[in-house]
């Protein structure tokens, strides 16, 4: 399994466009969009409404000008990094943990050999980070304001209080030490974690929902992105809004629309090797086209249901049209990663 991204790229300079080129080279998972000669606030606004990881190679102050008028919600902002042209530090500098730069400029940094620089309080200071245990989750948060006072309050006491609705399973083994679990449901506490259909208690600082969906997806090559979100709008029988990633086929961890698709989304896209998918028994739709050029005789649900894990199950069925599939796994709602 690999996680895959759309990176928007900027130099200013010869040599800035120079490490870029070493970085796209570098970087066999993902794909970058190169800015060549686009006015430069356009582009930026084009992957702001896209939500596309932005990254500049050069000064931060250009940066900061450059992205200040289309910051607005963290929720929502692209994530954005800073490399310097001497490709010796990597800086993120916007939507750190739930657009994940913090987690991305380590990775160019291990590519480039450099420096990841991460300022935000809550890893400077080696403590527990509600919105990044958010992402990496699949979990929805409410309110925005909320992520500020939870980690404040992990700051100044070191403790939080946090429910776990039943219905999610987790090892207590692997609970932070920041983290007193409260089981009754008519005590305030900080953070509360509900399953999708769960009805908030009123009496938490910070919400997060479960997100139950995976979206399986395949189509032909470079099939434009506008495409896809039309085929997803029109298709997907679940809420947008409870799906909690793309899967697809290794094949496809560079196909620039669903890459874009993804991002504008707001969530992880994944991509496995056939041999992973073909671990997958069911009663899957099958295409001897699909299977000759794959290698896997369907793409759409064996992804979703191996991204959803052990114990999903297939809720949307195949659906194809114009060499775009899509198919959606349910999977049990469970906490993984802690930190």
């Amino acid at each position: 399994m690999s996680r895959n991204r759309i990176i928007r790229a900027c130099g200013f300079t010869e040599r800035g466009k120079i490490l870029l080129s070493r970085l796209d080279r570098a970087d066999e998972e993902n794909f970058y969009k190169i800015r060549y000669n686009e006015p430069l606030k356009e582009w930026i606004e084009e992957g702001f409404a896209l939500s596309e990881p932005i990254l500049f190679v050069g000064a931060t102050g250009i940066a900061v000008r450059s992205i200040a008028p289309f910051v607005k919600d963290k929720r929502m902002d692209s994530p954005v990094l800073v490399v310097d042209e001497g490709g010796q530090f990597v800086i993120p500098l916007l939507s750190g943990h739930l657009g994940g730069a913090n987690e991305l400029a380590g990775l160019l940094a291990a590519k480039l050999q450099a420096v990841p620089v991460i300022t935000t309080a809550t890893d400077v200071n080696g403590v527990f980070s509600v919105d990044d245990f958010a992402r990496r989750n699949g979990l929805s948060l409410f309110p925005k304001e909320g992520i500020r006072e939870v980690s404040s309050r992990l700051l100044e006491e070191g403790q939080i209080r946090m429910r776990i609705a039943p219905e999610i399973s987790y090892d207590k083994n692997r609970v932070p030490q920041e983290i007193f679990l409260v089981e009754s449901v008519n005590e305030p506490v900080d953070v509360e974690i509900l399953p999708d259909d769960g009805k908030p208690s009123g009496k938490a600082t910070l919400t997060l929902t479960f997100k139950p969906y995976i979206l399986g997806m395949g189509c032909k090559k470079d099939t434009p992105f506008i495409k896809l979100e039309g085929f997803l709008q029109e298709k997907l029988q679940v809420p947008v809004l409870k799906v909690a990633a793309i899967a697809s086929i290794d094949l496809k961890k560079k196909e620039e629309g669903l890459l874009a698709l993804a991002a504008q989304q707001h969530v992880p896209f994944y991509t496995y090797a056939k041999e992973e998918l073909l671990t997958v028994k069911g009663d899957e739709a099958e295409s001897d086209f699909v299977q000759a050029v794959t290698g896997v005789p369907n793409v759409c649900e064996k992804s979703a249901l191996y991204c959803a894990g052990e114990d999903g199950v297939l809720v949307q069925k195949k659906t194809a049209e114009n060499g775009m599939t899509l198919a959606v796994a349910k999977r049990i709602p469970k906490l993984k990663e802690w930190t």
